[in-house]
């Protein structure tokens, strides 16, 4: 994998994403996205690096983010993408439509594409705990949800999905696992075929 689409990708941490690939396939591509100014001025100021940019656009408009010429000349889409929604989804209503978000995301990937997800879950909570977790954020400027197993398992429907499959983060060469909120993740690749068109969750 040469290039990388991180969406939501948040303030900055170490190792940032270009960090990890670029240590690994040097001349690798990434384009962080995010609809945050200040996330944007701090993404542009320390992932600041060759083959790396950071762009405005949000995950819940997904034709006007692939259609940005900006990420158009930066990545190749009829090469293999990592396209990478961590930790975001779980801001995105239901009457959001994520699923076909998702969809619409993977539509233009060529085949070898991959598709990585982490989010938010109401895997092992109560009814009543997935109402507190939820009500607490919701005068937040992005209330969280937290999105059943079932619907994250689906946005993987079509691609062929890795070991261990959608599982709590934690068993993803994690030392110790967080209370709290249950966060599964995920990782899937675009088989033969060609194009996400088609293969995404249904909506």
């Amino acid at each position: 994998m040469r290039q990388f689409l991180d969406i939501g990708a948040g303030i900055p941490t170490s190792p940032n994403v270009h960090e990890v690939a670029q240590r690994l396939v040097p001349g690798a591509r990434v384009a962080y996205v995010d609809n945050d100014p200040v996330v944007l001025t701090h993404s542009r100021a320390l992932r600041a690096s060759p083959g790396v940019i950071a762009l405005k656009g949000d995950l819940r408009d997904p034709e006007a983010l692939l259609a940005d010429e900006r990420l158009t000349g930066h990545l190749d889409f009829s090469q293999p993408v990592g396209l990478m929604l961590v930790a975001v989804l779980h801001f995105v209503r239901a009457d959001q439509d994520p699923d076909g978000i998702v969809r619409r995301l993977l539509a233009p990937l060529a085949e070898g594409s991959h598709l990585v997800v982490s989010s938010a879950s109401s895997a092992g909570h109560t009814p009543e705990e997935v109402a507190r977790f939820e009500a607490a954020y919701r005068q937040a400027s992005s209330p969280l949800v937290l999105h059943s197993p079932e619907r994250i398992g689906g946005w993987f429907a079509g691609l062929d999905l890795l070991e261990p499959g959608v599982v709590p983060v934690f068993h993803w060469r994690a030392e110790e696992e967080i209370p709290g909120l249950s966060l599964l993740g995920g990782v899937g690749r675009l088989a033969s075929g060609g194009g996400g068109a088609g293969r995404g969750p249904e909506a």
